[in-house]
């Protein structure tokens, strides 16, 4: 996941070959990201999948034994 951030923001740089912009990005991710983890951990998984499921791709799979 770091790799990822890393190579996105040099991707992000050399577009717009400005830092403030890169800046902005990563911080409105990083801002998003805690967002989830928080929501997370007050719904627990059924109440984040029902919420975010189809932006985020998240599947809840039952397990057949259920």
């Amino acid at each position: 996941m770091e790799k990822k951030v890393e190579t996105y923001a040099v991707d992000l740089y050399h577009q717009t070959k400005n830092f403030a912009v890169v800046s902005k990005e990563l911080n409105t991710h990083r801002k998003n990201i805690q967002g989830w983890v928080k929501q997370f951990s007050e719904d627990g998984m059924v109440g984040f999948i029902e919420k975010h499921g189809r932006k985020s791709g998240a599947i809840l799979y039952k397990s057949k034994f259920d």
